[in-house]
Protein backbone atom coordinates (compact mmCIF):
# COMPACT_ATOMS: atom_id res chain seq x y z
CA UNK A 1 0.00 0.00 0.00
CA UNK A 2 2.73 2.58 1.01
CA UNK A 3 4.77 1.83 -2.30
CA UNK A 4 1.18 2.41 -4.22
CA UNK A 5 0.28 5.70 -2.28
CA UNK A 6 3.89 6.95 -2.46
CA UNK A 7 6.72 5.96 -4.95
CA UNK A 8 4.64 5.20 -8.07
CA UNK A 9 4.48 8.17 -9.88
CA UNK A 10 1.11 6.33 -12.06
CA UNK A 11 -1.02 6.47 -8.89
CA UNK A 12 0.14 10.50 -8.46
CA UNK A 13 -2.86 11.45 -10.60
CA UNK A 14 -3.56 14.46 -9.00
CA UNK A 15 -0.18 16.30 -10.38
CA UNK A 16 -1.17 14.71 -13.49
CA UNK A 17 -4.80 16.61 -13.93
CA UNK A 18 -3.51 19.88 -11.42
CA UNK A 19 -2.33 21.70 -14.97
CA UNK A 20 -6.27 21.68 -16.22
CA UNK A 21 -7.36 22.54 -12.93
CA UNK A 22 -5.33 25.94 -13.63
CA UNK A 23 -6.14 25.92 -17.07
CA UNK A 24 -10.19 25.39 -17.33
CA UNK A 25 -11.55 26.23 -13.52
CA UNK A 26 -11.57 28.40 -10.86
CA UNK A 27 -13.41 28.53 -7.61
CA UNK A 28 -15.35 30.48 -5.10
CA UNK A 29 -13.88 31.76 -1.97
CA UNK A 30 -14.70 29.61 -0.34
CA UNK A 31 -12.59 27.86 2.80
CA UNK A 32 -12.22 24.33 4.10
CA UNK A 33 -11.82 23.06 7.15
CA UNK A 34 -8.20 22.40 6.57
CA UNK A 35 -5.34 24.45 7.34
CA UNK A 36 -2.46 25.83 4.79
CA UNK A 37 0.12 24.05 7.15
CA UNK A 38 -2.34 20.91 6.23
CA UNK A 39 -0.47 20.91 2.57
CA UNK A 40 2.51 21.26 0.57
CA UNK A 41 1.68 24.01 -1.23
CA UNK A 42 3.22 23.75 -4.35
CA UNK A 43 1.19 20.77 -4.52
CA UNK A 44 -2.29 21.78 -4.57
CA UNK A 45 -4.24 24.21 -7.18
CA UNK A 46 -5.66 26.32 -3.78
CA UNK A 47 -4.91 24.25 -0.83
CA UNK A 48 -7.51 26.39 1.07
CA UNK A 49 -11.03 25.81 -1.11
CA UNK A 50 -13.65 23.44 -0.82
CA UNK A 51 -13.62 21.08 -3.79
CA UNK A 52 -17.34 21.37 -4.20
CA UNK A 53 -16.72 25.48 -4.76
CA UNK A 54 -15.15 24.70 -8.10
CA UNK A 55 -16.44 25.86 -11.31
CA UNK A 56 -15.94 24.98 -14.75
CA UNK A 57 -14.97 28.08 -16.56
CA UNK A 58 -13.62 26.58 -20.27
CA UNK A 59 -16.06 23.84 -21.12
CA UNK A 60 -15.47 23.50 -24.72
CA UNK A 61 -11.72 24.02 -24.30
CA UNK A 62 -11.79 21.29 -21.98
CA UNK A 63 -14.32 18.95 -24.31
CA UNK A 64 -11.83 19.30 -27.24
CA UNK A 65 -9.17 19.10 -24.67
CA UNK A 66 -7.75 15.20 -25.75
CA UNK A 67 -4.76 15.24 -23.10
CA UNK A 68 -6.90 15.60 -20.58
CA UNK A 69 -9.21 12.78 -21.97
CA UNK A 70 -7.00 10.71 -21.43
CA UNK A 71 -5.31 11.95 -18.33
CA UNK A 72 -8.67 11.51 -16.71
CA UNK A 73 -9.87 7.78 -18.04
CA UNK A 74 -6.06 7.04 -16.51
CA UNK A 75 -6.35 8.83 -12.92
CA UNK A 76 -9.89 6.97 -13.01
CA UNK A 77 -8.48 3.50 -13.53
CA UNK A 78 -5.85 4.00 -11.14
CA UNK A 79 -8.16 5.64 -8.65
CA UNK A 80 -10.32 2.23 -8.87
CA UNK A 81 -7.03 0.38 -8.51
CA UNK A 82 -6.61 1.81 -5.52
CA UNK A 83 -9.93 1.47 -3.91
CA UNK A 84 -10.27 -2.41 -4.60
CA UNK A 85 -6.93 -2.72 -3.38
CA UNK A 86 -7.82 -0.84 0.07
CA UNK A 87 -11.31 -3.06 -0.09
CA UNK A 88 -9.68 -6.21 -0.46
CA UNK A 89 -7.29 -4.83 2.22
CA UNK A 90 -10.34 -3.97 4.89
CA UNK A 91 -11.92 -8.02 4.17
CA UNK A 92 -8.77 -9.36 4.99
CA UNK A 93 -8.43 -6.73 8.21
CA UNK A 94 -12.09 -8.30 8.78
CA UNK A 95 -11.38 -12.02 8.82
CA UNK A 96 -8.28 -11.43 10.59
CA UNK A 97 -10.13 -9.33 13.45
CA UNK A 98 -12.88 -12.58 13.42
CA UNK A 99 -10.34 -15.24 13.81
CA UNK A 100 -8.52 -13.01 16.93
CA UNK A 101 -12.69 -12.99 18.35
CA UNK A 102 -13.06 -16.69 17.62
CA UNK A 103 -9.54 -17.66 19.23
CA UNK A 104 -10.08 -15.48 21.98
CA UNK A 105 -13.87 -16.86 22.88
CA UNK A 106 -12.43 -20.48 22.32
CA UNK A 107 -9.36 -20.12 25.10
CA UNK A 108 -11.57 -18.06 27.54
Amino acid sequence: MLRVENDLDAYKTYSTLKPYFLKYFSHENIKSKFKAADFNLKDYYDYDMNLNALILTDTLGLKKDSAFKIDLAESITFTGFKIEMYANFLAEIYKLNESITQELQRIN
